[in-house]
C-alpha cells in the first residue's frame, strides 16, 4: 500500500511539473503576441504584459506543489521505479541549469539519484533475470 501511495504522489508531482512547464511556454507565446500587437505605448504594453503574466503565478504554484509531491514520494514514501528515476534525472539536470540555488539543488538530486540508482532500477533487472 505504501508503494502505491508513493506512486500516486510521484505521478501527481510529475504531472504538475510538466503542466507548469507547458503553462510557462504558453505564457512566453502570449508575451510574444502581446509585443507584436501593442503599439509602443507604455501603458498599453504594461497592461498586456500584466495580463500575460497572470498564468505564470498559477504555473509557479502548481510547480511548487508538484515539487513537494515529488519530494514526498522520493524521501518519505521511498517510491522507487525506473520511470521515476529517469524523470527525476532529467528534472535534476534542468534544475541544475539554473544558476544559484538551482545548481546546488539539481546537483544534489543528481548525486542522490546516481547513489541510489540500484534501488530504482532493481525491479527492471528482476524482470530481465527471471526465466519465463
Amino acid at each position: 500500500m505504501n508503494k502505491e501511495n508513493g506512486r500516486k504522489y510521484a505521478l501527481w508531482g510529475a504531472w504538475l511539473q510538466v503542466g507548469a512547464v507547458i503553462g510557462l511556454i504558453w505564457t512566453v507565446i502570449g508575451m510574444i503576441s502581446s509585443f507584436q500587437k501593442v503599439l509602443p505605448s507604455g501603458a498599453a504594453l504594461a497592461n498586456e504584459i500584466s495580463n500575460e503574466l497572470t498564468p505564470v503565478l498559477f504555473a509557479l504554484v502548481a510547480s511548487f506543489i508538484g515539487a513537494i509531491l515529488l519530494a514526498v514520494a522520493l524521501f518519505v514514501k521511498k517510491y522507487r521505479a525506473a520511470w521515476f528515476f529517469w524523470f527525476l534525472l532529467i528534472y535534476g539536470i534542468l534544475i541544475a541549469m539554473n544558476l544559484g540555488a538551482g545548481t546546488v539543488i539539481g546537483g544534489l538530486l543528481i548525486i542522490y539519484l546516481i547513489y541510489k540508482k540500484d534501488e530504482f532500477l532493481e525491479s527492471k533487472r528482476e524482470l530481465v533475470s527471471k526465466p519465463v
